[in-house]
């Protein structure tokens, strides 16, 4: 053969796309999937009743998928196969998967997607990460082993919208031990540090847990957010949206005559909200910022079985009146740990609620209900418990100095360990200094 044969071979060759260096090189895809079960201590609301996606639901026979990844223009050779399915197999009964790959030949370096698609009531959830080859092996985003979860999920969507080269994320998630812990990305000022990544599986982790599909629901619009259009429409075409989370969203100023029943709207800023005549029975207000609201305006003055852990509601009204059926309901609330100083309670039932570690400094629950209350190790320095049904209420550890329950029925009711120095014990008499678990007068 003559030397331009040869040549044009060379040439051939060096121009041709990468591929695995030896045929007989196994490259089957080993992983497992990893996602949090989703129980009702998670970042979800207790009382928000939709059907939740939980571990076995999206780890156990999904569907596993390798393809390419999708059009990039510092890569026009890839685009050919953009978004083009290359294998699939089906996770078992734990979320362990193999993707056998028979008749692909991968390219060296070269980053492919891999995802985890489940269907659940009506909807397509997925989770994902990248993969490369190397030459002999896959590397993933999570080293040593190859996982999928929400944190390579997250970083995909990062990359996603932030035009980061998927190469970066390679081995950046570090899972030896068990746990997932994150890298930062990038050079300065372009870095994706780790706590982005987090913040954003956070997202992923409420998306799955609303149902929704984490790479059409999760935004970065200035910020990542999950997007709400849909529930902020609903709320405005019908005045009605039960059990729909609002969480991380910017609500309308007025909610006025609107049904929020098991709504979540954790973490807002709810000050300046009219909530008149607004149904908030059961929803989430836990970590939110309520301070100084008169909420006696809400529909049938009913927060029944609503989520206040964390709460700053300090100045709120929460007050009903005197009368068979006049009293605010706050039965079965959670208010642990909530600012409630200088809050008005009287006439209001806390039957069942749960205000343990909250501080109630100078708050009045003078004709409150609070049968089988928690209220253990909170502050209540100088409340106003006159003329209250304390009956079977938990007070352990509370610091009750100061407080007045004159009047009150505290039959049956738990002081172990709490505080009454100078409180009015309920026969107006003052209980002496160190009255520990009992007013010494």
């Amino acid at each position: 053969m003559n030397k331009y044969f040869w040549l044009a071979v060379i040439i051939l060759s060096s121009c041709s796309t990468p591929s695995i260096n030896n045929l007989n090189v196994n490259t089957d895809i080993v992983g497992k999937i990893e996602f949090p079960d989703l129980n009702l201590d998670n970042a979800i609301s207790k009382n928000n009743l939709n059907t939740k996606a939980i571990y076995t639901d999206i780890s156990a026979n999904a569907t596993v998928s390798i393809f390419h990844p999708k059009e990039n223009k510092a890569y026009p050779e890839r685009n050919f196969y953009s978004n083009q399915v290359i294998s699939t197999t089906q996770s078992d009964s734990v979320g362990s998967f193999t993707i056998h790959n028979d008749n692909f030949n991968p390219a060296i370096n070269r980053v492919y997607i891999l995802e985890v698609m489940k269907r659940l009531n009506s909807n397509n959830l997925t989770l994902r990460t990248f993969i490369k080859w190397n030459g002999a092996s896959w590397e993933s985003m999570t080293t040593p082993d190859l996982k999928i979860n929400t944190k390579t999920t997250a970083l995909t969507i990062i990359s996603n919208t932030n035009n980061i080269d998927e190469l970066q994320t390679i081995g950046k998630i570090n899972v030896s031990t068990g746990t997932s812990v994150v890298s930062n990305i990038g050079i300065s000022p372009d870095i994706i540090t780790s706590d982005t990544v987090l913040s954003v599986s956070n997202l992923v982790t409420q998306s799955l847990a609303e149902n929704k599909d984490p790479f059409s629901s999760i935004i970065n619009d200035g910020f990542y957010h999950i997007d709400r259009t849909f529930e902020i429409g609903k709320l405005k075409q019908t005045g009605s949206c039960v059990n729909c989370s609002f969480k991380g969203e910017n609500m309308p100023k007025s909610l006025k005559d609107v049904n929020l029943y098991g709504a979540d709207l954790s973490g807002q800023y709810l000050v300046e909200i009219n909530f008149f005549n607004t149904n908030l029975q059961g929803a989430n207000l836990s970590d939110s910022i309520l301070s100084n609201r008169d909420l006696r305006v809400i529909a049938n003055k009913n927060l029944s079985n609503t989520n206040m852990s964390n709460a700053v509601l300090d100045g709120i009204n929460l007050s009903g009146s005197a009368g068979n059926g006049n009293l605010f309901n706050l039965a079965f609330a959670n208010l642990k740990n909530s600012d409630l100083t200088y809050a008005s309670l009287m006439f209001t039932s806390l039957l069942y609620s749960d205000l343990s570690g909250a501080d109630l400094r100078w708050a009045d629950l003078s004709n409150a209900f609070l049968g089988a209350t928690n209220l253990t190790g909170a502050d209540l320095r100088d409340t106003n418990f006159n003329n209250a049904y304390l009956g079977t209420t938990d007070f352990t550890g509370a610091d009750l100095r100061g407080a007045d329950f004159n009047g009150a029925f505290v039959d049956h009711a738990n002081f172990t360990g709490a505080d009454l120095t100078d409180a009015i014990w309920k026969d107006g008499k003052l209980c002496e200094e160190n009255s520990i678990g009992t007013c010494n007068k």
